[in-house]
């Protein structure tokens, strides 16, 4: 830094400390918007401040911030890599609500009110939220994938960790509030990891859905969505063992079909994978036309538990009722189709195909993942003396999610231990911090938690007719209320 630069930095630091000594009651400031921008650009490794300037349910100005951030926190040498933040200014006082992601991060997600970042708008706090390592605009730039199997090398919750470590110490210079850290699904696992290496920088964790798999293919998921999914879920009434039956007719379903004529000379598979890769650049090689199929079949009644609701059962049941393929019927969102293209488009993944290969390294190396198992499918297609088949062999189910990888990277996979699973297990039973648990009952990942504990700093709520999305906004009343009670309360 040179001299002069070094002037404008002092003086603005000591701005920082004089608005924060002056500032009101509720912690606002008498300032103009564009002094926080500049008390950031303060900040030891910020690269870049610019104002959001989309639609924002914050009623304060937020930032994009650039920071740069140590690739190798324990070895300076190894270089830096570009990792984006949003930050939100409340107050300097206000509580700092930092939503941890475990993807990328979009404008939307960070400025939604109806997201992970919520307790921020609970609180009238200052809003943190922090992309993840390898995901999004935070990736690696001296590497690339195709370089070699060591690109992957960085990737860890560890390091994770301490890029948030790094980011809280910064703001912590003029944000003297309390601080929470929140996310859903990876993201509430990463609030519980950064919570677990580094407990002195928050004082309440509130990890939405968030699972904690025991193997590199937990097969404790695909038994929960078979044998309980939704029993205990008060939006179905005693029939959740029929939608999960209509989920398992809609699989051999779409497994009879697979060799079929769908259209214009294309089977249901080809239609499928036609679908399936129309906006990609490569296209699935044919060899593996039946493996995807069949993969995408197997998924479905995870991501339907997951994410779907009464409305999406209904729909279900109507078209699958419908006596033959090209019979139309009106879905409820108005769209009419039939049953051939409604039930094909069901098992399509949209999940984000390569953008997703970091959680998906991650799980095999350090997180671990849920097994896609076959095996209650193939009761079933014999029970019913169909004529589906399955190619995927039982042995191939364990790892069926490397497929995308090298063998070389494949390679790294052997590394993998149940380290996260024993240490976060051991922190919930140990961590004098308050935690906030939340969970939908219908969620395949709740079958994959943290273990409950009795503990009086660990607050554990479950949504009774949710799923993944589950969150506070959409609780029943009296838990909502409960929850934010207990926001104010540790927060303020």
């Amino acid at each position: 830094m040179n001299k002069k630069k070094a002037i404008v930095a002092s003086l603005a630091a000591a701005l920082i400390l004089i608005l924060a000594a002056c500032s009101n009651s509720d912690g606002g400031l008498p300032i103009l918007p564009d002094t926080f921008a500049e008390a950031l650009k303060t900040l030891p490794n910020v690269e870049s401040v610019e104002p959001i300037k989309e639609k924002s349910d914050f009623k304060g100005t937020v930032y994009k911030v650039y920071f740069k951030s140590q690739l190798d926190p324990a070895d300076i040498s190894k270089g830096t890599f570009r990792q984006k933040a949003y930050i939100g200014f409340a107050g300097y006082d206000k509580p700092n609500c930092l939503m941890t992601t475990g993807y990328s991060l979009s404008d939307y997600a960070a400025l939604a009110r109806y997201s992970e970042n919520e307790a921020a708008f609970i609180l009238q706090g200052n809003l943190i939220a922090v992309e993840h390592r390898y995901f999004g605009e935070s990736v690696r730039t001296d590497k690339k994938r195709l370089d070699g199997a060591d690109y992957w090398e960085y990737l860890n919750t560890k390091n994770a960790a301490e890029d948030l470590h790094a980011i809280v110490s910064a703001l912590k210079t003029f944000f003297k509030g309390k601080w929470v850290a929140q996310g859903a699904s990876k993201g509430g696992l990463t609030a519980n990891l950064f919570s677990y290496y580094h407990p002195e920088d928050v004082d309440v964790t509130m990890p939405y859905v968030a699972p904690l798999c025991n193997a590199q293919a937990d097969t404790r998921l695909f038994e929960f969505i078979y044998t309980e999914a939704g029993n205990k879920d008060s939006r179905y009434s005693g029939s959740a063992a029929d939608y999960r039956e209509l989920l398992t007719n809609i699989q051999i379903w779409l497994l009879e079909k697979r060799d079929q004529q769908y259209e214009e000379g294309k089977t249901f598979k080809e239609k499928y994978i036609e679908l399936s890769t129309s906006a990609s650049s490569e296209p699935i090689r044919p060899e593996l036309a039946d493996f995807y199929y069949e993969m995408s079949i197997g998924d479905f009644p995870m991501r339907v538990w997951q994410y779907k609701d009464v409305k999406d059962f209904a729909d279900l049941k109507t078209f699958y009722n419908l006596p033959n393929d090209n019979d139309e019927s009106t879905d409820s969102n108005g769209k009419r189709q039939s049953k051939k293209s409604f039930l094909l488009s069901e098992i399509l993944d949209d999940s984000g195909g390569d953008t997703l290969l970091p959680y998906v390294f991650q799980s095999f190396c350090e997180l671990g993942n849920y097994r896609l198992d076959f095996s209650y499918l193939r009761q079933a297609i014999a029970a019913k003396g169909s004529s589906a088949t399955i190619t995927i062999a039982p042995d191939q189910e364990m790892t069926v999610y490397q497929t995308e990888f090298s063998d070389a990277e494949k390679a790294l996979f052997a590394k993998y231990t149940p380290a996260i699973h024993d240490n976060l297990i051991n922190w919930i039973n140990t961590t004098d911090e308050q935690v906030i648990m939340i969970y939908g009952n219908s969620d395949p990942w709740y079958s994959a938690r943290i273990p409950d504990v009795e503990r009086d700093n660990v607050h554990i709520f479950v949504h009774p007719a949710n799923n993944h999305n589950s969150m506070i906004a959409n609780f029943p009343e009296a838990q909502r209320n409960e929850m934010e009670a207990l926001l104010r309360q540790y927060l303020y």
